[in-house]
C-alpha cells in the first residue's frame, strides 16, 4: 500500500515550491514593473520638460518681441507727439516774427530757391509784408529780376515761386508736411528696416 501520507507531502510541498516560485515570479514582475513604470514616467518628464522649457523659451521670446515692438511704438509716438508739437510752435513762431524777421526769412528762401525770372505768390495775410518794394530791393541786392505775383495762394505764410518749368511750394505749411514727411520715412525705416539678402 501506498502511503498517502507521503502524496500528501509530496503535493503540499510542490504546491508551497509552485506558490513561492509564483509569488517570487509576480514579485520580481511586479519590481520589472515599477522600475519599467518608474524609467518611463522619468523619461515622460524629462520630455515634457524640455517641451515645457522650450515653449516657455518661444513665449518669452514672443513677450520680448511684442514688448521691444510695444518700446519701439511708444518711443515712436511720443517722438512724433514732440515733433508735432515742434510743428506747431514752429508755425505760430513764423506767424508771430517781426516784419523784419520774416523779411530776412523770406528773402532767405529766395535766394536758396529761386530762380532769377521767377514770379513770387505770397499769401493774402503776407501781402503787407512781402511788397512790390521788398521785391525790388530784392532784386536790386541779388541781381534778380523776381516778379510779384497780383494773384495769392491759399496757404498762411510763405511763398510760391513760379516759372514755365516749374511751381515751388515753400508755403510754411508745405514746409512742415515736408519735415512730418521726413520724420514718417525715418520713422517707417525704424520700425521696418529693409533686410539685405
Amino acid at each position: 500500500m501506498v502511503d498517502s501520507k507521503f502524496f500528501v507531502e509530496h503535493i503540499e510541498n510542490e504546491a508551497k515550491q509552485t506558490a513561492h516560485t509564483l509569488l517570487t515570479d509576480a514579485e520580481n514582475e511586479k519590481l520589472a514593473s515599477e522600475t519599467l513604470w518608474a524609467q518611463e514616467v522619468e523619461t515622460l518628464l524629462a520630455h515634457n520638460k524640455q517641451k515645457m522649457q522650450a515653449q516657455a523659451e518661444q513665449i518669452t521670446a514672443r513677450y520680448t518681441a511684442a514688448t521691444q515692438t510695444e518700446v519701439s511704438r511708444i518711443t515712436t509716438l511720443a517722438k512724433q507727439q514732440v515733433f508735432d508739437a515742434t510743428l506747431t510752435a514752429t508755425a505760430e513762431r513764423i506767424a508771430n516774427m517781426t516784419d523784419k524777421i520774416y523779411s530776412e526769412w523770406i528773402a532767405h528762401l529766395l535766394i536758396t530757391h529761386a530762380q532769377p525770372n521767377d514770379t513770387v505768390i505770397v499769401s493774402s495775410i503776407d501781402s503787407k509784408r512781402i511788397t512790390q518794394k521788398f521785391i525790388e530791393a530784392f532784386n536790386t541786392k541779388h541781381n534778380f529780376s523776381l516778379n510779384l505775383s497780383s494773384k495769392h495762394h491759399e496757404g498762411s505764410r510763405g511763398i510760391i515761386l513760379k516759372n514755365a518749368k516749374y511751381d515751388k511750394n515753400l508755403t510754411v505749411d508745405s514746409l512742415l508736411e515736408s519735415a512730418r514727411e521726413d520724420l514718417e520715412s525715418d520713422i517707417l525705416s525704424i520700425l521696418f528696416p529693409v533686410k539685405n539678402g
